[in-house]
């Protein structure tokens, strides 16, 4: 057995726990300096902690593994200027060679003064190269000329289902591609080998595990669950993993008989996926009433509660939970009525209730904050998005502001959250994500010492809970996670601060020092004595 003592636990009903045994992985037992002394005989090896804070391994609740992995070897386009986005980007073409595509993630319209940009521009710096740049928000991508040529993509194109093609005044498209438009690009894409996914995925963990988190939900392609199962049997996987389905996946899962909770050791099916609507970056997503800057723009609405619960049919005949995409209020209220109709049908048909999740709720009307804890509805919400998307949300939507990112409303409203990035989105990071939610700013403090809509703030525990009890919720298969108790994974980190003693304002700079996943440490700090 392993003895971890002189630490400081997070342990809320046991606030004088200074040792914990750890046994195959699992916590054996927890107690104070007499753990040591009673077990000695069954002491392998000992950890002095140096009364250094230790939390439970964190949770990433909504994350695209596999992306986020590719993100961190593509071209960083999350700039302060289009200028500079087009430098980054010829930079990488002279570590190409030949025709190899460009690839790139995290650009921000809204936050460049020229606005969108276009094929005409990055044909300018590709050399040649087709180019194929995803925004911040995943939901609208820019190509330049040589790649719109190889996919056949031009004028007479329509619009594919689901997506937009922005056009000049002569219906040439300009090389913004909105929502599912992206497909007509996609699709000719290189597929990426066997190989560079794993690598991708083997990047993405050693990242995360840096960060404190030891779980995902992941929402990236289905086919990513055989990288996760390959790198498990070999010994490579050190991240309990929910696996979400995304809707062009579902048919070929639930032939397959995929349903929430199977799987075995560290990965599982999680949720079905749906979306509602689109994002707010590229006012795609859908709306009671229009976008300030656009009175004919209600975004896009992809289902009404009636169609979705058609299509919930046979997963929740699977008896597998079911997540939904929604961003805007119209989006929300929508998902909102189908989960109850979704509830009243489990009650009809005497069953017991799946997990129902909604992904994003950026913005809710006030009517519906109830409904979450009355439907039983988790939150699953990126606190990093509120303080990523302030300017744009209050430039579009206005006063309706006021119930966006309603953290603190759906709490005292009974609701249950769970937080997560979205990354590569945004930044997975979990203390930037705490700091945007118990102080609602910025890391440079932007946008006062009050932070933006300040009612909407919660307290550290709360921000806690969201993300290790709080997702560990809606993954109750294998072994526990998300505590520090008998009977849980050894999954814990081990902080350089007390982020309970520190100021608010100084939560983003807090990390690990060190990680443990199932009882080994995977992850220490340079310089640090374990």
């Amino acid at each position: 057995m392993i003895l971890l003592e002189n630490g400081r636990f997070y342990l809320p009903d046991h606030p004088n726990t200074s040792s914990l045994l750890i046994k195959d992985g699992c916590i054996q037992a927890i107690g104070d300096d007499g753990l040591g002394v009673q077990n000695a005989g069954e002491i392998s090896k000992r950890f002095d902690l140096k009364d250094r804070v230790v939390w439970p391994g964190l949770t990433d609740a909504h994350i695209h593994l596999t992306s986020y992995g590719l993100s961190l070897t593509q071209v960083d386009c999350e700039t302060s200027s289009l200028k500079e986005c087009l430098e980054r980007v010829e930079q990488m073409t002279t570590k190409q060679t030949g025709d190899a595509w460009i690839t790139g993630h995290g650009w921000n319209q809204n936050t460049w003064e020229d606005g969108y940009g276009n094929a005409t521009q990055l044909d300018s710096v590709s050399h040649g190269h087709p180019i194929f740049l995803t925004a911040k928000s995943l939901h609208a991508t820019w190509v330049n000329s040589p790649a719109m040529q190889l996919a056949g993509v031009n004028a007479e194109t329509d619009d594919p289902p689901g997506g937009r093609i922005l056009r000049d005044a002569f219906g040439k498209p300009t090389g913004i591609l909105l929502e599912n438009a992206d497909i007509l690009i996609r699709k000719i894409l290189p597929k990426k080998s066997r190989a560079e996914i794993l690598q991708a995925i083997y990047n993405a963990q050693e990242s995360l595990l840096k960060m404190g988190i030891t779980s995902v939900h992941d929402f990236d392609a289905l086919d990513r669950l055989e990288f996760y199962q390959e790198l498990e049997a070999a010994g490579q996987l050190h991240l309990h993993i929910l696996k979400a389905i995304p809707p062009e996946d579902h048919e070929k899962a639930l032939n397959a008989g995929f349903t929430t909770g199977s799987g075995e050791n560290l990965v599982h099916i999680g949720p079905y996926k749906f979306f509602m609507d689109g994002a707010l970056g590229p006012q795609t997503a859908a709306m009671i009433a229009p976008y300030q800057d656009d009175p004919t723009n209600l975004g896009i609405l992809n289902y009404s509660a009636e169609d979705m619960v058609r299509r919930c049919q046979p997963i929740l005949a699977s008896r597998s939970d079911i997540a939904i995409h929604a961003i805007g209020d119209r989006a929300n209220q929508e998902a909102i009525n189908a989960f109850r109709q979704l509830r009243h049908q489990e009650v009809s048909c005497q069953v017991k209730p799946v997990n129902l999740r909604i992904e994003h709720v950026q913005l809710l009307s006030q009517g519906n904050m109830q409904d979450f804890h009355q439907i039983g509805i988790h939150a699953s919400m990126q606190p990093i998005h509120a303080t990523s998307d302030m300017e744009m949300a209050e430039k579009y939507w206005g006063h309706r502001t006021q119930f966006s990112y309603a953290w603190k409303s759906l709490l005292d409203h009974g609701a249950r959250l769970v937080f997560g990035s979205d990354a590569p989105v945004e930044s997975p990071n979990p203390f930037r994500g705490m700091h945007a939610a118990v102080t609602r700013q910025r890391t440079d403090g932007s946008p006062g010492e009050n932070g933006w809509i300040p009612g909407e703030r919660i307290n550290l525990k709360s921000a806690l809970e969201a993300y290790t009890t709080g997702p560990s919720e809606l993954n109750q298969y294998g072994i526990n996670t998300g505590k520090l108790e008998p009977g849980f994974a050894a999954d814990l980190i081990v902080l350089d601060a007390d982020p309970f003693m520190e100021r608010a304002q100084e939560l983003h700079q807090i990390k690990p020092i060190a990680t443990m996943f199932a009882g080994k440490w995977l992850w220490v700090d340079q310089g640090i004595d374990l």
